[in-house]
């Protein structure tokens, strides 16, 4: 992610540590013309962006939403997998970016796509039975995370469901210092308790990736790409547990339930 630490850099010296920078960093063209190939085009971005949406369409599926929101859609790839693979869901994608949502179009025409601000974002009280946002809330600190929770919150029917993923305190700590973006980063009880704050309730956590000795020797000797795709896809989900998320996890998925 050389472009984006370069552009994040450009901002505030050490990188992108407050709202407006964060806010800033992806709107420049720079960031927004890299974003998927930096991040989703090697082997491994590919792993990562298939783990990442099964976990989220895994947890979305048994509750049936049928207005989803996806916030901060980026370049739409949550978006284009809910739509796609929960066919009966309505998909909002809503970004404070007009290029990164030109990018959302380009990969998918199925969801509506709408320039807006997560912050005072342009939906009636209730209008969705599930918001998912990724790479986003995180970003921020404490006292714009709780805008964003309240936000989420106001939109969301009573007792309807937030997927968002969650940085992992024991796999992050150590790096945290070399970052170029803002990340807050949790252990399960530290999330469960902002959450609890914000008027939402932890249901389920899903580990991704799952930790497996054999696996990236699995990955490494399927001879093509989308088989080594295939072989972490298929471990992940027969190894992961819902209840139980390993600690060696990037990240967890958590499925959250606003009380009423």
């Amino acid at each position: 992610m050389e472009k984006t630490r370069k552009a994040a850099q450009k901002l505030g010296g050490r990188g992108a540590f407050d709202r407006e920078s964060v806010e800033a960093l992806y709107k420049d063209p720079t960031v927004v013309d890299s974003y998927d190939e930096e991040r989703f085009t090697s082997i491994k971005g590919r792993i990562r962006h298939a783990l990442d949406t099964d976990a989220v369409v895994a947890l979305l599926a048994p509750v049936r939403p049928r207005a989803v929101l996806d916030m901060a859609t980026g370049t739409g790839r949550f978006a284009d997998a809910v739509s796609g693979r929960l066919r009966y869901a309505t998909v909002v994608a809503a970004d404070n970016s007009p290029l990164m949502l030109a990018r959302a179009r380009g990969r998918t025409k199925r969801p509506t796509y709408v320039n807006a601000n997560a912050f005072s974002l342009p939906f009636a009280d209730g209008s969705f039975d599930a918001v998912v946002t990724f790479l986003f809330v995180r970003h921020f600190k404490k006292e714009d995370r709780k805008l964003l929770h309240a936000e989420i919150r106001r939109v969301l029917r009573p007792g309807g469901t937030l997927v968002i993923d969650v940085a992992n305190r024991r796999y992050h700590e150590k790096a945290i210092a070399d970052r170029h973006v803002f990340d807050e980063i949790y252990t399960r009880d530290e999330f469960a308790a902002e959450m609890a704050e914000a008027g939402f309730k932890v249901e389920s956590l899903l580990g991704v990736p799952v930790s497996w000795p054999g696996l990236n020797r699995a990955i490494s000797i399927a001879p093509t790409v989308r088989g080594k795709v295939f072989v972490a896809r298929t471990a992940n989900r027969l190894l992961r547990s819902r209840t139980r998320p390993t600690n060696n996890s990037a990240i967890w998925v958590a499925r959250c339930r606003r009380d009423s």
